[in-house]
């Protein structure tokens, strides 16, 4: 049999989402590489998904359930796994109720068939999770700030005058934004690193910004403060788009250039520098890093950002915009099933735990009853015990 190629995409959890050129010979998967088709991932891909064939071939792969027995894992049929299932949730939910069960998911593969298990629970009225310890801070910060998660296009950084990598390291996580940038360079747009660690573009940056970790936040403040005070912000694109300004302006004005700078290290030369960068390279655009987050308050990092980016005007035009992460339009759940009533993560009926650790944060629904039932399903708790 002659040799088929396919396109497909790759469910890693990934910012960059590859679409992949798949070599297939009688009925087996020989290769797996970029798709050179692509405007983005343009026929390159991470020794990750070239390996897709090992993996998927691989002696070792776990192809059926396993039941554990004392020490020991004994392998059982899909009927005997599913039949033990359906025993547990049905003994768990006429006793404790639905809520009992807690669905403790996150992400791992993110194709369409695992995301079906939140389908699947929320059905059985079981206990969710909502947020995560990798970017949900962000996420909520920025559907709070904008909305949604829609973002500019990354051919769209060609229609930019300046750049800022703001906690985000390109070169380790997101290697196809790097021929944009590269190519945006070349057309004259001005780089800006704002990061406490190196990131191998330092000698490409016009500006580089190097504040103590986790004052990200005081950092943009003290921006917008400086930018108030100056009289350099957009006034009529903020009074025509924006709610709670002159809360902001009050809290940004806690923020001196001193202030600033003892907090996060940076000089102050450098904080006015970042100042007029925002304004002076109009259109911006801020592609952001999830480390961000990961301090206390780190949601209120990506809105202090958010801000400095809206009173400057780049937010909502060609070039411009802050970038944490993009979104899938319409839940895993409504796009599996059609005609479902589920319209996002937090569904009529059900309750709901944040992440971190688990039942420190609870929202809506009935309150559950301790959980007798775990489902832990790509995100193992001994990450978060």
């Amino acid at each position: 049999m002659s040799t088929q190629k396919f396109v497909s995409a790759c469910p890693r959890d990934c910012q960059d989402c590859c679409s992949l050129e798949v070599e297939v010979k009688n009925g087996k998967i020989t290769a797996v590489g970029g798709d050179p088709d692509h405007p983005v991932t343009g026929g390159l891909i991470c020794p990750r998904g070239r390996a897709y064939p090992e993996l998927i071939y691989h002696p070792d792969r776990i192809l059926k359930p396993r039941l554990k027995r004392g020490e020991d894992w004994e392998e059982i049929s899909w009927e005997k796994a599913l039949d033990l299932l359906e025993e547990k949730i049905r003994a768990y939910t006429n006793q404790y109720g639905p809520a009992a069960i807690f669905h403790y998911h996150y992400s791992g593969s993110e194709s369409l068939t695992k995301k079906i298990t939140m389908r699947l629970f929320d059905r059985i009225g079981a206990t969710g999770v909502q947020g995560d310890l990798c970017m949900a801070a962000g996420v909520a910060a920025q559907q709070f700030d904008f909305g949604g998660l829609e973002q500019n296009d990354l051919q769209d950084l060609l229609n930019s005058r300046g750049c800022i990598l703001w906690g985000r390291n390109i070169r380790v996580t997101q290697s196809h934004a790097l021929p944009f940038i590269q190519k945006a360079k070349k057309q004259g747009v001005r780089l800006a690193i704002v990061n406490p660690l190196p990131t191998g573009w330092e000698e490409q940056a016009d500006l580089l910004i190097r504040p103590h970790p986790g004052t990200d936040a005081a950092l943009a403040l003290g921006v917008s403060n400086y930018l108030l005070e100056k009289d350099l912000i957009d006034r009529d694109f903020v009074e025509a788009h924006t709610q709670g300004f002159s809360e902001f302006k009050e809290r940004a004005r806690d923020f001196s250039l001193e202030k600033t700078a003892r907090i996060t290290g940076v000089a102050k030369t450098d904080i006015i520098k970042l100042a007029h960068f925002m304004v002076d390279y109009k259109p911006v655009t801020t592609l952001l890093g999830y480390g961000l987050t990961r301090y206390r308050g780190g949601g209120n990092t990506i809105r202090a950002i958010d801000a400095l980016a809206v009173i400057t005007n780049n937010i909502g035009r060609e070039g411009a915009g802050v970038s944490y992460c993009s979104e899938v339009p319409g839940s895993p759940s409504s796009v599996l099933v059609p005609g479902s009533p589920s319209t996002g993560p937090a569904h009529q009926g059900s309750a709901f735990f944040g992440h971190g650790p688990p039942g420190t944060g609870y929202s809506g629904g009935p309150k559950p009853t301790p959980a007798n039932g775990l489902d832990p399903c790509g995100q193992p708790p001994a990450q978060c015990p």
